[in-house]
């Protein structure tokens, strides 16, 4: 069971102004609690494979959609890497 916003609080689940509880399955905690801003999607992916005994495409689907879900749904904000400008 997830409530928010909790005592450990990230930025994101700041925003909460009531509490608001969602239940997630296993594998729906673990990617929470690794959206903390310091993980890359690829990062949280690898791990999933490795550790739930999923190809690297599994788990990136299975990611991505879980991900999609929680942006529709206003719980994270996924932001894209800086990139360089070419001189």
């Amino acid at each position: 069971m997830l409530e928010l916003p909790s005592p450990k609080a990230n930025t994101i689940q700041k925003w909460f102004a009531k509490p608001h509880r969602f239940e997630l399955e296993a594998m729906g905690e673990e990617v929470w609690t690794r959206c903390d801003g310091s993980k890359t999607v690829g990062a949280i992916a690898k791990d999933l494979a490795s550790r739930h005994k999923m190809t690297l495409r599994e788990a990136e689907a299975a990611l991505c959609s879980f991900l999609l879900t929680l942006g529709k749904r206003g719980l994270i904000d996924i932001e894209l890497p800086k990139t360089k400008k070419k001189r």
